[in-house]
Formats: C-alpha cells, structure tokens, sequence
C-alpha cells in the first residue's frame, strides 16, 4: 500500500506558517496590541502568585526555623522585595499606559528580575558570613519559570533574562558555593553537583521556552481565526448591502421590508413543519402606502415609433439600453425613485422613499437633464428623437401586486394628471402643473402651456393651469448655487453600518485567569456598576481558574480535538528525559544494573516517540515542493503519528508509559 502526505492541517500549527500568516493579513499591529493585554493580565496572575508564595515562605520561616532570631532579617527581606515588586509592577497592569510606554513592561521586568535574584544571593552571602551557613538558593527555579511564563517580556528578551539568571546561579554555584563545599565534601562530588545543576537549568530554559512558543502559536491561531471570522462577516454585510441596493432599485424599502418579513417568517413557519417552500401563495400581505406629498415625472420618447421600424432590433435595443441607464443614474443623482419604462415610456417619483420637501425641483432638474441626455445622444446617432415631460405634484398610492411574481407600480388621480401633462406636452420641454411650479423656485425659464392642455377635458375637470419650464435662466443661477441634492454624494454622511470590529473582538477573547486587580475587586465587593452589568450580561463561558468550559459537551468536543502540536511536547520530553538520564547514569554513585536497563528502555522508547511524532514534519520539510509517494512502511508510520495526535485514549496512555 502506498500513500501521499496530508500536511495540510498540521501545518496550520506551524510557528513559521502562523506567523507568515499573521504577516500577510496584515494583523500583525493587531497581535502586538493584543499580546500587550495579555501581558498586562500576566502581570496580575504574576503578582498574586508572588504575595501568596511570600506570605507562605515568611509562615513557614517563622513556625519551622529554630534560630528565630536569625531569619528575621530573612522575613523583612522578603516582605520588602514583594513590596518593591508589586510597585515596580504594577503600572504594567494598565493597558493603556503601557501602550503609550512599551519599553516599560521590559524595563520593570529587568528590575524585579534584578530584586529577586539579589536578595536571594545576597541573603545567603549574609548568613554565610555572620551564621556560617551554606545555604541553597530560593529563587532559583521560581524565577526563571516566573520569566517564561509571567512576566511581561518579548520572547527574545525573555530567553535572554533567563538566560542571565541561569549564568548567574550558575557562577555563583560553581565559584562561591564551590569553594566552600569542597572543603567539606570534596572537589568530585561538588563537581557531579554542579554539572546536576547545570542540567536542571538547561531542562528549565527547555521548558520555559516551549511554553513560550506554545502560547504564541495558539494566540496567533486564535487571532487568523477571529480575523477570518471578522472578515467573513465583512463579506457576508456586503453581499447583503449589494443585495439591498439591488432590491430597492426594484422596490422601494417601506415596501420591501414587510415582503421580507413575510417571507421570512413563512420560511421559518415552513422549516418548523418539514414542508418544502413553495412559489405558489395562496395568501400575502398588501404592501399598499399612501404619499400626499411628492411629485411624479412622466417622459415619453418622440418619434419611438419611427426607430422601431427604421432601427434594427439590437441598435435600438442598445439605444435604448444607454438612454435609460442615463436616466437611472441622473434619478440617483436627483433622489428620484424610478417606477418603471415601458417602451418608451419613464416615469419615477420624488419624495416616495423618504420626506423631501424640494421633490418638485428635484423632478424638473431631473427632467432637465433628461432632455439634455437625449439630445446628447441624437446628435451622436444623427436620428431624430426628443422627448416630452410632464412634471405634476399630489399624493398617490404605491404598492405590490400579485401573488407569484410580484410587481411595484403607482396609482392615483394625481398620477393620471402627471400622465396627461406629458401627453399634451411640448418636445424638449418640461410641462408642469401649478402646483409643482409653485413649490420649485424662480430660476427657471416658464413660459404659458400648450393649447392642447387648455383643451384637455381631463385636465379642465380637475382645474389644471400647465407652464412649460425650457430651461435655467442663467442669470439666476449663482442664487442657488448653494442647493444640494439629497442624493449626491456631497450630501450622504458616514453612517456606521455595525460590522464586527477585529479590535473588539479581540477584547472578547479571554486574557486567562483573574488578575490581582479583579480579585481584589470581587473579594472585597469593590465592583462598580459597568463592572456588575458587564459580568451579568456576558457572562464568560470558561472558568477563571481552570480554562474549562461551563458547558460540558463544548468540553467533551475540546479535550477530544487532535493535538497537532504533540510532536513538540514530545521533543520537550525527549530533551528533558536525555538530560536526567544523562544525570543518572553517570553522576549517580548508588546506580545498580536495573537501573542502567530501565534508563536504556526509556531512550529507546522516546527516541521512538520522538521519530514517529516528528516524521510527518520531517517528510513535509523534504518533499513540500514536489509530489511524493511513500513506502507501505512510511504510510504506517503516518497512521501511527495520526492515531497519537487523533486520540485522547492514545495520548494519555503514552503520557503514561
């Protein structure tokens, strides 16, 4: 059996991967700021951790030691580093203070680091000389732990503190303590010691700096994940802008929403039966609004029927295609909404979809342009067209009809009027009613009506006076120059669309385990009132303490995720294990024979874990560029590796043996 390398998944906990990922999307501003929220939470676990081992060590100096008299400086001491160490720290707990100083984290780190380590040599130097007592360091290991995985450092910076604290100890442990432990016990069993030290430094920087590697895989995981979680979001808002706007160029949005609501509704009626949705409806809602104050625009273009016959069909098709996409675009322009065109026929109306009190002028200035536009392309086309315009102001009905396929039309004496103006109408002009030139201003040019019009029973039966607007009278233009359209551009403001924010959901994130502040808060019921609404609102759904989620079956789905990172604590335990044995089998006097074989079975049976977990990696380094088949025996050890990753049942059991 043969097989290929499925990596693809593996690789997505990859340190270098992650972090080329981070870069390409360009959130690595975005990782900074929230790397610096969880140092600051660092801080608070960092600084509760210390008080709480202090007051322990002071208890137990001061109810275990005999000679009281001599660790009192021992207790003031400690008392006074914690107190220097928590105002040395503190600040760093303020997020927004250590954004605005960066170097501070670092710089209060190196300080505290500084206290600690000098106050425990210091003190055993002290008793050295005045009790004579060859005393073992006390902070030794809680330091260097304390670095990795507490204080507020840069991993580099981190590596480099520890690093500086272990060749501290060890020069004092091999030169200092040295010299006075071989006049006691010998230069060789002092020099097996120190080398034992040696090593329990090393595993500690091990250990320390694969947490520290480990914590930035999974923050940088957890940061693309809500990245292309925001992003996801920001595509799905702008289908759904697009498909509004499409929608409401169809139907305008007091008419489209409650279809939609219907609709939706009887979808979720429809799901929560087990029925198929069907096209056909016996019964809607009647979207039917009335307007009393707008303006509607009929246009009609002259000479339609002489281009149907001397025009083949796809150039008048064309032709027509580029007049009404004029019109649309000089109807968003002027805030018109278009009805419908039928042939030659156009006709929208002003102020349908929000109040406007200029939707008279915004009808003839849009009828303006219209003639404009037309005649524009009739010089083009050389073909002798021209349009009339009527132009009337009054109330109407607007609503769908139909059941299947619906359809948004206008009804109304007012729009019958509007209608007939355009039919008695002049070509190249605009013929309005009193009404709507009462409502616009005088910087039109108006002329008298048409006889046709004074002549129109239709007209005569409602009382209708017409005027012909030709154009602007230049003279008057610089007086309202000042006039803005509701629907340009200059006059749209920002609105907030309420998209998710990455900056907000990185605050959601969870920083970990409570701080001193938040402890202090909830012990002593200092909370205020934001404080108690926030946590009754949203309540977290992991624990502070343990990380575990509240609800169980998330849990169960959690614990039994694949650890595509195991390969890494097995490299951790491969070191840390070669490093014990190593101690054992040559700096232990007391060995014996079993003890030689079962360190033996121990290499072996790590060294095994250690290829098998690595030889995916291993494979993917050597063959990523090129399409490779491996072996029956390859293959095996593939599914091996997946089967330790995959299962929880397999880890625990390796973790084990």
């Amino acid at each position: 059996m043969i097989c290929q390398l499925n990596y693809t998944k593996e690789i997505k906990w990859d340190y270098g991967f992650l972090t080329k990922k981070c870069k390409d999307a360009g959130i690595e501003d975005k990782f900074d700021a929230h790397q610096m929220r969880l140092r600051a939470n660092y801080v608070g676990v960092f600084l509760m951790l210390h008080l709480f081992f202090t007051i322990l060590h002071c208890t137990l100096l001061l109810t275990t030691c005999v000679h009281l008299d001599l660790i009192y400086i021992d207790v003031f001491c400690y008392v006074a580093l914690s107190a220097v160490i928590i105002a040395v720290m503190w600040p760093n707990i303020n997020v927004e203070f250590v954004m605005r100083h960066k170097f501070m984290m670092s710089l209060t780190s190196m300080i505290a680091v500084m206290a600690i380590v000098s106050v425990d040599l210091l003190l055993n130097y002290f008793h050295n000389r005045n009790s004579d007592w060859i005393l073992e360091t006390i902070f030794d290991v809680y330091i260097i732990l304390m670095i990795y995985m507490f204080l507020p450092v840069p991993y580099v910076l981190a590596v480099m503190l520890a690093f500086s604290v272990t060749i501290t100890y060890v020069t004092y442990f091999g030169l200092y303590l040295g010299i006075e432990y071989r006049k006691k016990m010998g230069y060789t069993t002092r020099f097996n010691q120190f080398i034992v030290e040696l090593c329990n430094y090393i595993c500690l920087n091990m250990m320390g700096t694969y947490f520290r590697v480990m914590r930035e895989i999974v923050v940088r995981a957890s940061l693309l994940d809500r990245h292309q979680y925001v992003m996801e979001d920001t595509t799905l808002r702008s289908a759904r802008a697009q498909e509004r706007v499409f929608l409401h160029s169809i139907l305008p949005p007091q008419i489209a929403e409650p279809i939609q609501d219907d609709i939706r509704k009887r979808l979720e009626s429809m799901e929560k039966q087990h029925k198929t949705p069907s096209i056909r409806r016996t019964c809607r809602i009647i979207s039917i609004q009335i307007h009393t104050d707008v303006t509607i625009l009929y246009a009609d273009i002259v000479n339609y029927t002489m281009l149907t016959t001397k025009l083949p069909v796809k150039r008048l098709i064309a032709l027509l295609h580029a007049l009404y996409a004029r019109f649309d675009k000089a109807a968003s322009k002027y805030a018109v909404q278009r009805i419908k065109f039928l042939g030659d026929c156009y006709y929208c109306v002003a102020g349908l979809i929000n109040p406007d009190p200029n939707h008279a002028k915004c009808c003839v200035d849009l009828g303006l342009c219209m003639i404009d536009s037309i005649r524009e392309i009739r010089d083009k086309v050389k073909i002798d067209i021209d349009m009339r315009v009527g132009v009337h102001s009054g109330e109407l009905f607007a609503g769908v009809l139909g059941a299947a396929k619906l359809q948004y039309d206008i009804w109304g004496t007012d729009v019958l009027i509007a209608n007939q103006l355009e039919s008695t109408g002049m070509p190249g002009q605009i013929h309005v009613s009193e009404r709507t030139l009462q409502m616009t201003d005088d910087r039109y040019k108006v002329y008298p009506g048409t006889d046709k019009a004074r002549k129109d029973h239709f007209l005569r039966k409602f009382n209708v006076v017409t005027f012909l607007i030709t154009g602007i009278d230049e003279n008057k233009t610089n007086e309202f120059k000042s006039f803005e359209y509701p629907g340009s551009i200059s006059s749209i403001k920002e609105t907030n669309d309420n998209g998710l924010s990455l900056d907000e959901e990185l605050k959601k994130m969870p920083l970990g385990p409570k701080g001193l502040k938040e402890v202090v808060y909830e012990i002593f019921n200092f909370k205020h009132k934001k404080q108690k609404e926030k946590s009754t609102t949203a309540k977290s759904e992991i624990g502070s303490f343990l990380l575990h989620f509240h609800d169980s079956r998330l849990e169960y789905k959690y614990i039994h995720q694949p650890d595509y990172m195991l390969k890494y604590s097995v490299l951790l335990a491969w070191c840390c294990g070669m490093t014990l044995i190593y101690v054992q089998l040559f700096y232990n006097q007391k060995k014996d024979n079993f003890s030689v074989y079962v360190d033996i079975v121990l290499i072996i049976t790590l060294s095994m874990l250690l290829f098998i977990t690595w030889y995916k990696k291993i494979c993917h380094w050597r063959y990523s560029t090129m399409l490779h088949t491996y072996s029956p025996f390859t293959c095996f050890l593939f599914k091996i590796a997946d089967s330790l990753q995959r299962s929880l049942i397999n880890r625990i059991g390796m973790v084990l043996v």
